[in-house]
């Protein structure tokens, strides 16, 4: 792993060239012709944090790289010419791999024995400046109403028919008494944030959540804040659930540490405390025993968190995702100082186990190891028997989807079949080498079991007393100071992008693991049962039944045990919580289309812009009408004065120059009107599309029209228009 980081972080800027959006314009097979795959004009973007982002069609067949929300790229040293493209978290643990050319603008990505994608990077400068669009400020403020809604409080809402007619035009919004009054505050609150915004307000109360839905159940144009609403439900429960996994983890590590603490010091040097575990050898393999339940609760809320967060994280937008990886990173220090505490309580119980404590202790463990080593016997032969399985149901599956390709081939589905099949053909390889490891390493393993289970039981408790003086002696002091270093390593060489890469890569492991296990649980079903019964906790059963693999339901003799539906887990939908109390950025936002429209149309206007423009004697007059209507001239001077209608709420919600020179009680106030010099009317037409639109076209625009652009918006000090134009 370090070898792979170190390859990406020290690549001389060689990375730099692959930011941004590329958009695969052809599929080249490998035999050199030109396939129509459907995925043509589909775009992904790779940022500088390593998170990769899809922009697929709705009717383009689902890739198995789609999927994927991490890439990294490798740079063999020495080797200009054989980086490699590595797209992450496709399907379940799986990692694509392309060798990549590129130059420019132009990247070929080969992927072996598959295809060759050309890809064309395009230019995403429109998203520069580009910000939430909202008329939340309206709302607050009340400015330019034209609306009461009163709730069944007697609290008045001041509204703008303009707004809501835009967010919502499906509802008659000039109707006596209007619609939504007399409903609940904080339910008409709710819902009067949500057509200003677009989004959910922050602090919501899942009880008001769901008299909202309640109420809007039957009103038109809601269905998007039903949807919202619902989201938000789903997402508080699983962000609890989130929050709750790692507190469990956390808690299960403090009944440990605490079952370990010795409360009371020797009162004289040599002596043993009272409460000193090694003086009470049958309470000492007890702690044991509970504390070894302890860990294997802590161990499966571990596993059900991966598991949770790489089936569902695909569904979070990318800064939900970090959220959650932060989160777990922000817990890291809290784990390794517990473990740090145990380790210490444990050598610290250890320093008073002498001779005598030692034989006693050993004759107690005995048992105890017994059981475990024929539990673990068990389960080895066990979990060998669902490789086995695994590699031959494998086997027959390739060779099955081989013999359907070739009655079925069609050129629009060969790239996903031919991944696909990349992919089989790795994981055959993957169960091939753990089988072979395992059976290996087991080997080994039996003939240490075998020649322990033929001594005597005095010559076993020999050997049991020589481990204890290991751990007395050796591994209890020098776990500690392992655990010391992994908190240096955690803080130092742990940065936020490789952990983010090892959280995902581990989680992903986890569930691959988890899956297989699920699939051929029939075969594990006995070891797992003895695994519950041995531990005999209901959190341990409950988080082994949630990730599917046991169920308290025994079939019956002859039936086949049920496979659990992964694809429909008991977990929530991941979703953000955050994401849906944020405004949309103005390209995605259903208002500021709406709003633009108004203002081409020039409708419900209740304003005027006037732009002057001065001509030199002699000058022929140019005709500058576009998105305004001309005056005629009233006196000989060259001077041309359009006017442009507007919408002051709009404005005063957009722009803050305009919301202080429309509410400051000055003539532009008073007269609805705003004079504007050093301008023509197309470049401040410009402008207020990007006030209405909050995005800004200037292709074909003239340098000089750029500049005048620029000069408008540091006028009326719109900074976000500024940065959008400059990037241009």
């Amino acid at each position: 792993m370090a070898t792979t980081f170190t390859s990406v972080y020290h690549s001389g800027g060689r990375e730099d060239q692959y930011l941004g959006t590329w958009k695969i314009v052809e599929c080249v097979s490998l035999a050199g012709t030109v396939d129509t795959t459907g995925i043509e004009g589909s775009e992904f973007h790779l940022d500088d944090s390593g998170d990769v982002s899809w922009k697929v069609a709705d009717d383009v067949d689902a890739m198995p790289f789609f999927n994927s929300d991490t890439y990294e790229i490798l740079f063999p040293p020495g080797k200009m010419n054989s980086d490699q493209l590595k797209f992450f978290g496709t399907l379940a643990e799986h990692v694509i791999e392309f060798n990549v050319e590129i130059s420019g603008e132009l990247m070929l990505l080969t992927c072996d024995r598959c295809c060759m994608l050309q890809c064309q990077k395009v230019s995403t400068d429109y998203s520069k400046g580009d910000c939430h669009y909202t008329f939340g400020r309206a709302l607050d403020e009340g400015y330019f109403s034209d609306l009461v809604i009163t709730a069944e409080s007697g609290h008045q809402f001041q509204v703008h028919s303009l707004i809501l007619g835009l967010s919502c035009p499906e509802m008659d919004w000039w109707h006596t008494p209007p619609p939504l009054t007399g409903i609940r505050e904080d339910v008409l609150g709710t819902l009067l944030h949500y057509l200003y915004t677009e989004c959910l307000p922050k602090g919501l109360s899942e009880e008001t959540v769901k008299v909202c839905i309640k109420t809007v159940g039957t009103l038109p144009g809601m269905d998007n804040f039903i949807k919202l609403c619902n989201a938000f439900l789903k997402n508080t429960a699983l962000r609890q659930q989130i929050v709750n996994l790692i507190g469990d983890m956390h808690t299960s590590a403090d009944r440990i540490i605490e079952m370990f603490k010795c409360k009371k010091t020797p009162i004289t040097p040599g002596t043993i405390p009272e409460d000193a575990l090694a003086a009470n050898p049958p309470r000492l393999c007890y702690i044991m025993k509970q504390a070894a339940r302890e860990a294997a609760i802590a161990s499966s809320k571990f596993v059900l968190l991966c598991d949770l967060f790489a089936r569902r994280s695909g569904e979070l937008p990318q800064e939900e995702r970090h959220e959650i990886i932060r989160y777990a990173r922000s817990r890291l220090p809290i784990f390794v100082k517990q473990l740090k505490e145990f380790f210490e309580s444990f050598k610290y119980q250890m320093s008073f186990v002498g001779p005598n404590e030692k034989q006693e202790i050993a004759t107690y463990i005995l048992p105890e190891v017994e059981t475990l080593f024929s539990m673990v016997t068990k389960f080895t032969e066990e979990f060998k028997a669902a490789l086995n399985k695994a590699i031959t149901k494998n086997i027959s599956d390739k060779e099955k989807g081989e013999e359907k390709g070739e009655k079925h081939k069609h050129v629009k589905d060969v790239l996903g079949k031919t991944l696909r099949h990349v992919l089989h053909v790795r994981e055959l390889k993957k169960l091939k080498f753990m089988h072979d490891t395992a059976s290996k390493k087991f080997e080994s393993a039996f003939e240490k079991l075998d020649r322990f289970n033929r001594k005597p039981n005095a010559e076993k408790i020999i050997r049991v007393s020589l481990i204890i003086d290991e751990l007395k002696d050796r591994e209890a002091p020098m776990l500690v100071g392992r655990v010391e270093q992994l908190a240096l390593v955690l803080e130092e060489k742990f940065k936020w992008r490789q952990w983010k890469y090892l959280f995902k890569l581990g989680s992903s492991k986890v569930a691959w693991a988890v899956n297989k296990m699920c699939c051929y649980k029939a075969t594990l079903a006995s070891s797992i049962q003895q695994m519950v019964e041995m531990v005999h906790k209901d959190e341990f059963t409950a988080s082994l039944t949630s990730l599917g693999l046991y169920s308290a339901d025994k079939p019956q003799d002859g039936e086949t045990p049920s496979q659990p539906d992964r694809t429909t887990a008991s977990y929530a939908h991941l979703s953000s919580v955050e994401s849906l109390c944020v405004p949309p950025l103005a390209r995605n936002s259903k208002l500021a289309k709406r709003s633009i429209d108004l203002l081409k149309k020039g409708q419900k206007t209740d304003m005027m812009f006037e732009i002057i423009i001065v001509h030199d004697v002699g000058d022929t007059v140019i005709d500058h009408t576009h998105g305004g209507e001309p005056v005629a001239r009233t006196d000989d001077r060259d001077v041309d004065v359009h006017q442009i209608p507007a919408h002051r709420v709009i404005l005063a919600s957009r722009c803050n120059w305009f919301c202080r020179a429309l509410l400051s009680g000055m003539r532009e106030s008073i007269d609805k009107k705003i004079t504007v010099h050093d301008t023509n009317p197309e470049v401040f037409n410009l402008f207020l599309e990007y006030l209405y639109s909050g995005q800004v076209r200037v292709e074909g625009c003239t340098t000089e029209q750029l500049s005048d652009l620029l000069t408008l918006a540091d006028r009326y000090e719109v900074r976000t228009l500024t940065v959008s134009v400059s990037s241009y």
